[in-house]
């Protein structure tokens, strides 16, 4: 899913990763259609990062990833892993996950400097949930003491080597870090992966697309 963007000291929250469904399966010898969901869209502040889109085959759907908050949304979205909260004059909440499929995002933080006030406020936000974990409170990633913060707080994804070699899939993406520049990273394509919060009005990243990976005996 899309990432948040934050204003002027502001962090907008991480998306959170597409579902990531694995087992084994009896399918008969015909033809199967496959839908491979997009990566959601990046925010523009005023309704949050789009949700990606769902993946299905043989009657079994991985739902896409929830929308990072912006400082126009109340919370991060629902999704497979919840979308992170933005830290834009209070922090807010992040978006729920699925149970089986993702994880919830993290909660954005906004606090003042406590040792030099005339710094004024500035907000995290919180991490995009993953597969392997909860997105990270934007609190937890510190410096208020000096009135910064720091990129970060992505839920991990689900490492696998199904395809022949180790690629970590449906990892959440970064909240961002108030009193810091930055645009969002986008979510890498065929991994499900949420994409960055952005801060100071900069372009927050864009949704990684799903995957369908078969193995079958021959």
């Amino acid at each position: 899913a899309g990432g948040g963007v934050g204003n002027i000291n502001e962090g907008g929250g991480g998306g959170g990763a597409g579902g990531l469904l694995n087992g084994s399966t009896t399918v008969a010898a015909t033809g199967y259609g496959i839908t491979v969901g997009g990566g959601g869209v990046a925010s523009t502040n005023g309704g949050g990062g789009g949700n990606g889109g769902s993946t299905s085959l043989f009657g079994i759907t991985a739902l896409g990833g929830g929308g990072g908050a912006d400082c126009g949304s109340a919370s991060g979205s629902a999704g497979a892993s919840g979308g992170g909260g933005s830290g834009c004059s209070s922090g807010k909440p992040g978006g729920a996950g699925t149970s089986g499929q993702g994880n919830a995002g993290g909660r954005g933080q906004w606090t003042g400097d406590a040792v030099n006030p005339a710094n004024g406020n500035n907000g995290n936000g919180g991490g995009g949930g993953g597969k392997g974990s909860a997105g990270e409170s934007g609190f937890i990633r510190g410096g208020f003491s000096t009135g910064s913060g720091t990129i970060g707080g992505a839920g991990s994804g689900y490492t696998s080597a199904i395809s022949g070699v180790s690629i970590e899939y449906a990892k959440g993406g970064n909240g961002g870090a108030g009193r810091s520049s930055h645009a969002g990273a986008n979510g890498a394509i065929n991994r499900g992966q949420g994409g960055g919060g952005s801060s100071n009005g900069l372009v927050p990243g864009i949704g990684g697309s799903g995957i369908v990976i078969i193995r079958y005996v021959v």
